[in-house]
């Protein structure tokens, strides 16, 4: 590779990458909307790469930041998360998706993920509101018969 653009090579693995100029230096201009790559590096196991997309931005005078929500997915779950990047940010980096990024996320499996969980909610509220009618049902009773302390009487001076 003795291409003059050629400033870096890099090593990923068993890959040797060469980056041009114009690869090397990133200076992306990212909008609301725009699909980003999230890398999170994990603090132990191999980081991960997730899918997500730029909701807002909040123009802090000191620290600017970028308000990122994206999935992430493993073989039982896919959580929708919220990452506030800003040149503070630690353990994360963002970058522009590539226009054929190959996404790794179906849309059916989050809502799928999504409805499962609201069913849980759903069951953990009734599960409440039986144990509410049982309480009031067996124990107000016993509630009822006890009288409530008198106010004291104020002394006024």
């Amino acid at each position: 590779m003795a291409d003059v653009d050629v400033i870096s090579q890099f090593v990923v693995g068993a890959v040797t990458v060469a980056a041009s100029r114009e690869a090397a230096v990133r200076a992306e201009v990212l909008k609301i909307g725009d699909p980003v790559r999230v890398l999170v590096k994990a603090s132990y196991g191999d980081p991960k790469v997730h899918t997500g997309v730029i909701v807002g931005f909040e123009p802090f005078k000191e620290l600017p930041t970028v308000i990122v929500a994206y999935i992430e997915t493993d073989w039982s779950k896919s959580e929708l998360k919220i990452l506030a990047y800003s040149e503070k940010t630690t353990d994360v980096e963002l970058i522009a998706a590539p226009p054929n990024v190959n996404l790794d996320i179906e849309r059916s499996r989050v809502l799928e993920y999504f409805n499962t969980e609201e069913r849980k909610k759903l069951a953990e509220l009734d599960e409440l509101k039986a144990k509410r009618a049982y309480f009031d049902r067996y124990f107000g009773k016993f509630f009822a018969q006890i009288t409530p302390p008198e106010k004291p009487e104020l002394i006024e001076a």
